[in-house]
């Protein structure tokens, strides 16, 4: 069976076989996530009950379309944070201690593990959703790239990229740590000690006390109540941020470009956008924000999810009722104007940074990183054009982009009906009734 149909099995009668099994699939990964974290062994089993137990308590509610194994990552770096509070002054002499370290040896892939491990945690939760999650399954559940294909609901050559590019981002984060980590050893260090089991005993342990069968330390049930709070908090903070500062084309582009006095993206002689850059991948997409362009929009993207096919009617919707904001706003208060207020919209690309934006390009991998944004864009070059993907893009799963999508077009359908009936006085009023009404 797999983990959704455990878990069901779980949630509708309590099976303790069932979560059992859960258990002993990822209690190592958990444990020794937060092992690494932590430091310490007791506080670390402590932090995997806590883990598993706010698991049990949710186990009806996980969105079914989430990867455990990453679900699973970041409930236990909360737990693990909680408990580092508890014991703010232990882990200040573990830190200390961690800090003491000796050059490492390139020629040794078994000191690269010992280097690395104090700063792994901290290196995989950098990483987008995406790579974290295939590095997650690819090394610490020891599954063939075809696996992690599988389980990622994607091909298995993109599959590769997410482990390759993944493993390329971690040796960069060593790198700035002073660990100097040759990739083939940080692939060898992970494939040897990524995956290794819970102690004896801790597995049966944790599923009956996370089951309700034992008691469990009030420590341990207050950080597993902290964790699903701080993982609610995280959802809804990335929700609100996302909602403000997606996708779309402030001003047109050409009068931003014009008051920033950049240099303009490479176009083609033709007018049409060029997307053999990255920069003018993203161009491309604000262009079809701009103009409505649904089919230019969904050009730009690699669709690699079955989930995506979910998204791709939601976004064309959106696309549509944005263009038919622009231009009521536009008939209503006059381009200048209207020009002036779509800045301060939700789901826009800020198109006046995208010339001073990071542009980082290694084979055919990209990223792009705007100053406004805490994660880069990342792009894929296919056949001469550069792409992305939506959760590169948007940094969301399928189904809260759906949810996202949603909620926007109805703000702006509501919106765009009461410009052309008079209630909105200035552009930017109807501006911020379109932010303020996307819930």
């Amino acid at each position: 069976m797999n983990d959704w149909e455990l878990l069901d099995q779980f949630a509708a009668n309590g099976s303790d076989e069932s979560f059992r099994r859960i258990v002993e699939r990822y209690g190592g990964l958990a444990y020794h996530t937060a092992l690494r974290q932590l430091g310490n062994a007791h506080l670390a089993e402590e932090a995997t009950q806590a883990v598993f137990i706010a698991l049990a308590q949710k186990a009806g509610k996980i969105p079914r379309n989430v990867v455990l194994a990453g679900w699973l990552f970041r409930a236990t770096r909360f737990a693990a944070s909680n408990l580092v509070r508890e014991e703010a002054r232990r882990q200040r002499r573990e830190q200390e201690a961690a800090n003491m370290e000796l050059p490492i040896q390139t020629d040794m892939p078994e000191s690269v593990w010992t280097q690395i491990s104090p700063h792994l945690n901290d290196a995989l939760a950098k990483l987008s959703e995406g790579d974290r999650e295939a590095v997650l399954i690819r090394f610490f559940g020891e599954k063939s790239h075809r696996e992690v294909a599988s389980a990622l609901g994607i091909s298995e050559d993109a599959a590769k990229m997410r482990v390759s590019r993944g493993l390329e981002k971690l040796r960069v984060l060593f790198q700035k740590k002073g660990l100097a980590t040759p990739s083939a050893f940080l692939d060898a260090a992970l494939s040897a000690h990524g995956a290794q089991a819970a102690p004896i005993g801790l597995s049966a342990s944790i599923a009956t006390v996370a089951a309700g069968k034992a008691a469990a330390s009030t420590s341990t049930l207050v950080a597993a109540k902290g964790i699903l709070k701080l993982m609610a908090w995280t959802k809804t903070k990335m929700a609100i941020v996302t909602g403000t500062v997606l996708l779309f084309a402030g001003a047109t582009t050409s009068l931003v470009l014009q008051k920033t006095n950049l240099k303009p993206v490479p176009m083609s002689v033709n007018g049409a956008v060029d997307r053999s850059t990255p920069k003018g991948s993203l161009l491309a997409v604000s262009r079809a924000i701009e103009t409505g362009d649904t089919k230019l929009f969904l050009e730009s993207f690699s669709f690699v999810s079955p989930d995506d096919d979910v998204v791709k009617g939601t976004l064309e919707r959106l696309i549509t009722v944005m263009s038919e904001y622009r231009r009521t706003a536009i008939e209503r208060f006059g381009a200048e104007s209207a020009g002036a207020s779509f800045p301060s919209l939700p789901f826009k690309l800020p198109v006046e940074k995208l010339q001073a934006a990071k542009e980082t390009i290694n084979g055919d991998t990209a990223e792009v990183l705007f100053d406004t944004r805490e994660r880069p864009i990342v792009l894929t070059r296919l056949k001469g054009q550069w792409k992305t993907t939506l959760g590169d893009m948007f940094h969301l799963s399928a189904a809260a982009l759906n949810q996202e999508g949603t909620a926007l077009i109805a703000a702006f359908e509501r919106v765009s009906a009461g410009i052309r009936a008079g209630d909105y006085a200035t552009a930017m009023d109807a501006a911020q009734a379109a932010h303020g009404g996307k819930q």
